[in-house]
């Protein structure tokens, strides 16, 4: 008996899957992890390629309807995204003169400004989905807004 106790002390036997029980779950968790943390970096990059893509377009024109045009197709141009939500887009056209503010405006349209310098406009461009992790854990991994918004001045 005392023999079969020392033989049994000294065994190997079962411990990798021993080991192997209570690392898996831990490997298991930092795998989702890097899963989800990189579907939501690459989905960050993609609205970040349809807003610059739309800045390019500003130097072509400098109206609103145009560039929200440019914007949509941008974002159909990207596919389907990563999680299930779809794309959204807006454009925001902003005109200042001193502490006066028209947003959405016309700048052809404006009246003239007392400061000098004149009426600054400025484009505030956002594109936006909300991003489901692929893998969600709850109160871990959960739906989260991302976006990519850019602000480009033009005279």
């Amino acid at each position: 008996m005392q023999r079969a106790l020392k033989r049994f002390a000294k065994s190997q036997d079962g411990a990798v899957a021993i080991e192997m029980a209570i690392i898996a779950p831990v490997l298991l968790i930092l795998l989702i992890a890097a899963v989800n943390l990189g579907a939501k970096i690459v989905e960050k990059a993609r609205l970040d390629q349809a807003t610059r893509e739309v800045v390019e377009a500003t130097l072509f024109t400098t109206n609103r309807l145009t560039l929200q045009t440019a914007l949509n197709e941008a974002l159909t141009k990207l596919g389907n995204p990563i999680s299930s939500a779809p794309y959204a887009g807006t454009v925001v056209s902003i005109c200042r003169c001193g502490s006066n503010q028209v947003q959405n405006c016309v700048p052809s349209s404006l009246s003239a400004c007392a400061v000098a310098g004149g009426w600054e406009v400025l484009f505030l461009l956002t594109a936006s989905t909300t991003f489901n992790p692929i893998l969600p854990i709850p109160n871990v991994f959960v739906s989260e807004e991302i976006s990519s918004q850019r602000t480009i001045q033009v005279r």
